[in-house]
């Protein structure tokens, strides 16, 4: 594990206390520690422990944030709803601390301090984030890559139930990444060609080679309509780029998508409802929806069966 500083914070002396504290994390912790400079405003930094590098914003944006899962799970919104202005849609991490493991797993919402009147947790701005890190070492990053348990059942673990209990029989793949057919040639630049792979390769959530068909499937945690509208068309860009990396045609895959399941909040005859108007939509667009019932996943095309 270690922390990647998105530097520079807009104020310096919040600038200047990052650093600080990442130094000292990394001397004291034997964290690992380094700065991506998206957007260098205060001058040349001080000796560092860890790499420096100079890099587009968007760019790095689009690496660790766009379409990180990890992150929509934990802070349960997409990442350009927490990540990115209202007005402009640009990203908005510099000044902000990630938590890594091979990807970015956690991160910072808020620069600097908190407010006197603020109503956020202090930790979820990079000061006091990183005075815990000093306080209590890798402990407090394990904390953050480890929240999604506390939070409840995560996608990751819908992801693996449903594709371990074998409601679909085949041989099954998570976290399939997609997408390199369409990158640009290799007679570009690093630069050009690292941008146009973060821009177009994503992970699918389950792949699952059956007798007759792949089955491209992507999870969400709990039906809402903005995890509905979501999750479609992840499994509609999913399921295209699947079949252009590995040169199929549409009537070998077949489109599905799992939600954990459906808020209890919601009334019997709303239940039914949203389980009819799924499956309507599966029918007419041929994806296929699964819930998680009492003991399994129901296949909603099945319980229409079942109920008519």
């Amino acid at each position: 594990m270690k922390l990647r500083y998105y530097a520079d914070a807009y104020d310096g002396q919040d600038h200047e206390a990052t650093i600080e504290r990442l130094i000292h994390v990394h001397n004291h912790h034997d964290i690992a520690v380094e700065i991506d400079r998206v957007r260098p405003k205060h001058g040349p930094l001080p000796e560092f422990p860890g790499p420096v590098r100079d890099v587009e914003m968007e760019e790095i944006y689009n690496r660790d944030f766009n379409y990180n899962r990890t992150l929509s799970s934990h802070y349960c919104k997409s990442p350009s709803q927490v990540f990115k202005t209202n007005n402009s849609n640009r990203p908005t991490i510099n000044g902000l601390v990630g938590v890594i493991d091979n990807k970015l797993h956690w991160c910072t919402r808020y620069r600097g301090e908190p407010s006197d009147d603020s109503r956020s947790n202090p930790t979820e701005y990079t000061g006091p984030f990183l005075d815990e890190v000093v306080e209590r070492g890798e402990e407090a990053l394990q904390d953050r890559i480890d929240r999604d348990s506390e939070q409840g059942v995560s996608e990751r673990d819908i992801r693996n139930e449903f594709a371990y209990s074998g409601p679909i029989d085949g041989d099954f793949d998570t976290e399939v990444s997609v997408g390199q057919s369409i990158v640009t040639s290799d007679d570009q630049s690093y630069r050009t060609r690292n941008l146009a792979e973060n821009l177009a390769t994503r992970n699918i959530d389950i792949v699952i080679q059956s007798s007759n068909v792949d089955w491209v499937i992507e999870v969400k945690k709990s039906y809402n309509a903005d995890s509905f509208d979501t999750v479609l068309g992840q499994v509609l860009v999913s399921d295209q780029l699947y079949r252009e990396d590995n040169e199929l045609n549409e009537d070998e895959t077949q489109q599905a998508i799992v939600f954990g399941d459906i808020p209890g909040s919601i009334s019997m005859a709303g239940r039914e409802g949203i389980f009819g108007y799924l499956v309507g939509f599966a029918y007419s667009h041929d994806i296929e929806v699964f819930v998680k019932g009492a003991n399994k996943y129901l296949r909603l095309t099945d319980f229409n069966q079942d109920e008519n």
